[in-house]
């Protein structure tokens, strides 16, 4: 997990209304995130009921508009 070190922006009111993160951080948290969708899709796929296809094929149906 990313080591993030958020900076909490409070506005006038003293209430916390931000959060700054360092660019690199931010990255991070990102590929993180990404991480964990294809995860959960892989996850999603697996348990589908469709059939199975080969990748060219479905390349193909992809580009035709078909899926």
């Amino acid at each position: 997990m990313a080591k993030i070190r958020e900076r909490v922006v409070f506005g006038r009111d003293g209430k916390p209304s931000g959060v700054h993160l360092d660019f690199t951080e931010c990255g991070d948290l990102l590929a993180e995130l990404e991480a964990e969708q294809c995860a959960r899709t892989y996850d999603q796929a697996v348990e589908s009921s469709l059939d199975a296809m080969p990748f060219d094929q479905a390349i193909t149906e992809i580009e035709r508009g078909r899926l």
